[in-house]
């Protein structure tokens, strides 16, 4: 009994995003609420632009997601997510080419 109750909490565990997002509600509660405020205090943090992108990208926001991983990348040169987010953006807008040649290019 006490193995059946230790997986049920082991596979029931949730991400700390997982428990953000039923707390909050939707993706774009939590980029509004979360990442766009986070910007207001510290509009130099390279990682709030880039998971502000991913929640632009899920919501299929294609063009608002491009702009926070350019912002990301000109805040922070290697960041790869940021590149990656960026190429998934392109996809999403049926620009393929270019979002090949980013993934290709640095």
């Amino acid at each position: 009994a006490n193995r059946a109750m230790a997986n049920f909490f082991f596979f029931k565990q949730k991400t700390a995003y997982e428990m953000l997002r039923s707390l909050v509600g939707s993706e774009m509660c939590i980029r509004d609420r979360f990442y766009t405020k986070s910007l207001n205090f510290n509009p130099n943090a390279a990682a709030t632009y880039a998971n502000r992108a991913m929640a632009n990208l899920k919501l299929k926001y294609y063009s608002e997601c491009v702009v926070d991983c350019n912002k990301a990348i000109d805040l922070q040169k290697d960041y790869v997510k940021a590149y990656h987010r960026r190429g998934k953006a392109y996809e999403g807008m049926k620009k393929y080419l270019l979002a090949c040649l980013l993934y290709t290019s640095p």
